[in-house]
């Protein structure tokens, strides 16, 4: 659940493609993580990748991903729904559960690695996906100083009676600050997969 609520509330700031979330029951045993309803989703396929258009939000998942270190971005992780126009698809990054920023001190041991090995959706128009994610990194460089963001992390950890929260912010914050080096890996790593 800690790695759903950081994933989303990260992901927006970073101008990635989230569908807005809620928990139920928070605190209790029985909480559960809700998501929007997105309308008529299609998981990803490689051949879908020339009709998605919100190629600088996909990309912001990229570094998104790379900053809480998702291994977990399997093609059904991803949902694909009607643009504007015919055939144009936007992009949805949905499922950070795996990921190890939901473990904070496993977090903060992982340092400034990056998942080498991700379980990931095969056909990313990567290259397309860069100049999102550079962005995205550059942005979360810029949040790492914002008082919001130490805000959002005991919240989230409140919410769901984790009692590290200064050990998640400390690894988080070191993260962020060196966004642009994680993800400039991490995009090796997933252009080399895809």
């Amino acid at each position: 659940m800690l790695a759903e609520l950081v994933g989303w509330f990260l992901g927006r700031d970073l101008g990635a493609p989230v569908p807005d979330a809620a928990i139920l029951f928070p605190g209790r045993a029985d909480a559960a993580w809700l998501s929007a309803y997105i309308p008529h989703p299609i998981h990803w396929e490689a051949h879908h990748a020339h009709f998605v258009t919100n190629l600088d939000a996909f990309g912001a998942m990229l570094a998104l991903d790379a900053i809480i270190h998702n291994h977990d971005r399997h093609k059904m992780n991803i949902l694909l729904t009607p643009g504007a126009e015919e055939p144009e698809l936007d992009a949805w990054a949905i499922d950070t559960g795996a990921a190890l920023v939901g473990f904070p001190a496993d977090f903060a041991a992982a340092d400034l690695a990056v998942p080498e090995k991700p379980n990931i959706a095969r056909g990313l128009p990567v290259r397309l996906m860069e100049p999102g994610a550079r962005r995205a990194a550059r942005r979360a460089v810029e949040l790492v100083e914002s008082p919001a963001l130490q805000h959002q992390v005991a919240g989230a950890c409140r919410l769901v009676g984790e009692q590290e929260s200064n050990i998640l912010f400390s690894a988080l914050s070191k993260r962020m600050k060196q966004a642009t080096r994680l993800v400039e890996r991490y995009i090796e790593v997933v252009g080399a997969i895809s």
